[in-house]
C-alpha cells in the first residue's frame, strides 16, 4: 500500500475543492463551495491532531455538524474520515517503527490507537505483516 503524504493530499484536495475539477472527480460537491475551500485546512487539521481528533470534535473546530461535516470530507476526497485518519497514523507507524525503537505498545499509544492489539490488526490489515515484521523488513529509515 502506498500511504500519500501530506503535500499530495493536501494536493489532491485542492483539485478535489475546484469547482470545474471538483464535481467531475467526485460527483456533485456539497451545499456550499466555501465550505469545500476548507477541505486542505481540514485535512492538516487531522494530520496535526492524529493522536486525538475524532469527526466530532474536527466537527466542532470548524464549526460544522459532524454529518455535514463527514458529507463534505467524502465529496471533495473521495475518503471518509476514518480512513484519512488511518492513513495519517498508518504512516506515522511507518516512519516510527524505522526511525526509533520504541515498543509496539508505546507507537500503538503514540498514534492514539486504544489498545496495541488494534494497531496490530489494522497495521497487518494494510500492510499484510505485523509492525515487528515490518522494522525487521524496513531497519533504517533508508529502507522506508
Amino acid at each position: 500500500i502506498r500511504i500519500k503524504d501530506r503535500d499530495v493530499a493536501v494536493h489532491d484536495a485542492k483539485a478535489a475543492a475546484d469547482p470545474v475539477v471538483g464535481p467531475a472527480l467526485h460527483g456533485p460537491p456539497v451545499k456550499h463551495a466555501d465550505d469545500a475551500s476548507q477541505i486542505p485546512q481540514i485535512l492538516i487539521y487531522i494530520e496535526d491532531h492524529f493522536r486525538d481528533v475524532t469527526l466530532k470534535t474536527l466537527a466542532e473546530a470548524f464549526h460544522f455538524s459532524t454529518a455535514y461535516l463527514s458529507r463534505l470530507i467524502k465529496a471533495n476526497t473521495g475518503q471518509n474520515f476514518t480512513s484519512i485518519l488511518r492513513v495519517i497514523r498508518l504512516k506515522k507507524a511507518c516512519q516510527m517503527l524505522c526511525e526509533t525503537n520504541l515498543s509496539i505498545a508505546s507507537i500503538a499509544e503514540e498514534l492514539g490507537y486504544t489498545s496495541q492489539e488494534h494497531f496490530i490488526r489494522t497495521f497487518k490489515a494494510s500492510f499484510l505483516l505485523s509492525p515487528t515484521q515490518y522494522r525487521k523488513q524496513h531497519p533504517s529509515p533508508k529502507t522506508c
